[in-house]
């Protein structure tokens, strides 16, 4: 089975990451002849494994550029895939028009996410995945929710993100009563609601002096959230460590993990803080749903004012730690689903289904053809 991944990049972000996990695992597969498309590099490239998997590369100054089609058709000629599965939305749009160029191969799109704001090219994403895509990818319920609302007529498929934290943690015995350190990891942008999360924190830390933020990623938003700390008077508590290799480590030695997103697909990061045991205040939307539960106790609603969410924060900071294991049962049951090798079986399992079913209609094709051309002939 010969499969095509194309992504644009394999850049900072939680859904390149899952695409490098992926991709090594399935080359355990012997069954599978993997080919990955990109259009330029990214700091999780040096993740990527390639013994057995083929990079077809170019490097394009904008995503959009025309030159990224041409790339992408004739990179799809040369290798003949049974399948192209795209990752993000550069590589959805390209993996559409160019599959109606080179006839005969299935688009699968993956959803990593939920909810999109108003703009063109997320809006030209939507029209061509509801009607092109052979198989729609979710890593979330409210992923496939979304292709649901727009109607889409490929099969939707949910697939939750692999663990890369290791399995859950079983014993809740990692002693935090000492550790001064709340923790944030993500892209600085404004999905990911940083503004909100570094106001809450220098509420919180005016009372906790010694609290320190660490913050662990790189985007638009890194100097306002330099700013806040500043404007708070607790700049010398946060520290902005850019994008780091070295998250697990990072979390054995951290107290609080702080989420505030707007919106996710499956949250990576969530996931990995429940495998190590690492108790978080997150967002109350339903992605964090999805995985804490409703019964989380730990929540803050979108938008409140930075000291009712400084009050989560420091419940956490004060709770024992059997108390915060418990908090973590539903995650448990959760990630007990995304082990690594479950989900790639699931995919495995996806584009199986995927090329039979275009098989299945090429045959179909085929019949009505010819069937068209003996009633002519009569």
């Amino acid at each position: 089975m010969k499969v095509c991944f194309f992504v644009a990049n394999l850049g900072d972000g939680g859904a390149q990451r899952q695409c490098v996990a992926l991709l090594n695992l399935l080359q355990r597969d012997p069954d599978l002849d993997l080919h990955l498309m990109l259009l330029g590099g990214g700091e999780h490239e040096s993740a990527l494994e390639t013994s057995r998997l083929t990079l077809h590369r170019t490097i394009v100054d904008n995503f959009a550029s025309p030159s990224a089609l041409v790339f992408t058709i004739s990179t799809l000629r040369k290798i003949q895939p049974d399948l192209v599965i795209s990752w993000l939305h550069p590589a959805d749009i390209w993996s559409y028009v160019a599959t109606r160029v080179v006839r005969g191969i299935p688009w699968v799109l993956t959803e990593r996410g939920s909810s999109y704001p108003d703009q063109l090219v997320y809006n030209v994403r939507h029209r061509f995945g509801r009607r092109g895509a052979a198989t729609i990818i979710a890593n979330s319920a409210p992923g496939k929710q979304l292709w649901d609302s727009l109607s889409a007529t490929a099969p939707i498929v949910v697939i939750p993100n692999m663990t890369l934290g290791g399995p859950p943690a079983a014993d809740p015995s990692r002693a935090r009563s000492d550790s001064p350190e709340c923790l944030y990891v993500g892209r600085l942008e404004p999905q990911k609601n940083v503004e909100d999360m570094t106001a809450a924190f220098a509420q919180f830390a005016t009372t906790r002096p010694e609290a320190r933020l660490s913050v662990v990623g790189q985007g638009a938003l890194t100097e306002q959230v330099a700013q806040i700390a500043r404007k708070a008077g607790v700049g010398s508590q946060v520290d902005l460590l850019g994008f780091r290799t070295d998250v697990p480590a990072l979390m054995s030695r951290a107290r609080i993990l702080l989420s505030f997103s707007r919106n996710e697909g499956m949250p990576n990061v969530l996931m990995e803080a429940v495998a190590a045991g690492l108790p978080a205040v997150v967002s109350d939307i339903p992605e964090h749903h999805a995985v804490l539960g409703s019964d989380y106790p730990f929540y803050v609603e979108l938008d409140s004012a930075p000291e009712d969410a400084a009050r989560v924060i420091d419940r956490v900071w004060q709770a024992e730690d059997s108390a915060l294991h418990r908090a973590y049962d539903h995650a448990r049951q959760v990630l007990a689903s995304s082990a690594p090798e479950q989900v790639a079986s699931a995919y495995t399992d996806a584009f199986r289904d995927t090329i039979a079913r275009a098989k299945s209609s090429a045959r179909s094709g085929w019949w009505r053809f010819q069937h068209h051309n003996r009633k002519r002939r009569q």
